[in-house]
């Protein structure tokens, strides 16, 4: 109807590596509904994902997800995001348990050119072991502006994580800040069938008091978007 639409869909995310057996890859699928409220939109869906590391079963989860979005004025809008996971681990059963994310965001259009958007962000995450239970919390920030037809953005972002216990080889208990900063842009001109390349460096540095999650990373990415 034109208030209400049933929803579905699918989904891939791969990270491909020469060494196959690092490969990161997850599918996922959705069903749902999305409804108009006034100015507002609610969408609500449910469905499965699946993670693996080549071709090895990692995780297997069962997902609700809520979300509600409405316009502020003529140039700005309030993303509202809450969703539930129940995860099960391949590997380990001691780090199975439920995930809770909410992400409130706030979006504004400065110009027909130019655009940021702020998010708040939080998550808990329930394990059999308290030493993979955590909680964590966070702020970002993302910039953009259209260039002809070239879109360049600039995002940042800060987060504090705590986990509930140590686990038991490590003498700490998992506590960290994650930063991260990205630049890229979208070529457009260089659209082809809707689908137009991308370019992003990442810089990364996570400070945690847990030696094998304490890490600094520089990345570059070529990926494909569709370009609207």
């Amino acid at each position: 109807s034109p208030a209400a639409a049933l929803t579905a869909r699918l989904s891939s995310r791969n990270t491909l590596y020469r060494m196959r057996e690092f490969n990161d890859s997850t599918f996922a699928a959705d069903a749902g509904l999305a409804l108009a409220l006034g100015r507002s939109r609610l969408r609500v869906s449910v469905g499965p994902s699946y993670r693996l590391y080549d071709t090895h079963p990692y995780t297997m989860a069962i997902s609700a997800t809520g979300e509600w979005l409405h316009p502020v004025g003529q140039r700005g809008q309030i993303d509202w995001q809450s969703d539930v996971s129940k995860v099960t681990y391949k590997t380990n059963a001691l780090q199975n348990g439920t995930v809770y994310g909410q992400t409130l965001s706030f979006e504004r259009s400065f110009s027909g050119r130019t655009g940021a958007k702020l998010s708040l962000f939080g998550q808990r995450t329930t394990a059999v072991d308290r030493g993979y239970a955590t909680a964590n919390a966070g702020i970002s920030l993302l910039a953009w502006h259209e260039l002809g037809t070239t879109t360049v953005y600039a995002a940042a972002s800060g987060s504090r994580l705590e986990a509930d216990a140590r686990l038991f080889l490590y003498p700490d208990r998992r506590k960290e800040w994650l930063t991260r900063g990205s630049i890229g842009a979208t070529f457009r001109r260089l659209q082809v069938q809707g689908f137009a390349p991308l370019v992003r460096i990442n810089v990364e540095r996570n400070a945690s008091r847990v030696g094998i999650y304490d890490y600094r990373r520089l990345s570059a990415e070529l990926a494909i978007t569709r370009a609207f």
